[in-house]
C-alpha cells in the first residue's frame, strides 16, 4: 500500500505498476514471497539497513526483464 498527500505521483505509479503485473503475472508473486522472507529475516526496513518496497521491486523487475 502506498499513501500519497497532495501528490500526483501515486496514480500514476500504480498504473505502472498494473502494466508490469500484466507483462509479469509473477511480480506480484516473488514481490510477496520476498518482502515476507525479509521481514521474518529482520530485513525488510530501510532505516535498520534492511531493503524497502521500492528497491526490492526495482531489483526483481529488472531481474525479470533479463531473464525473458
Amino acid at each position: 500500500m502506498d499513501i500519497s498527500v497532495d501528490k500526483p505521483d501515486g496514480i500514476h505509479q500504480i498504473k505502472y505498476v498494473e502494466k508490469i503485473i500484466q507483462f509479469y503475472p509473477e511480480f506480484k508473486y516473488l514481490v510477496f514471497l520476498l518482502k515476507c522472507t525479509l521481514r521474518i529475516r529482520g530485513m525488510a526496513e530501510t532505516y535498520s539497513g534492511g531493503i524497502g518496497s521500492f528497491l526490492l521491486s526495482c531489483m526483481l523487475l529488472v531481474y525479470l526483464q533479463s531473464m525473458h
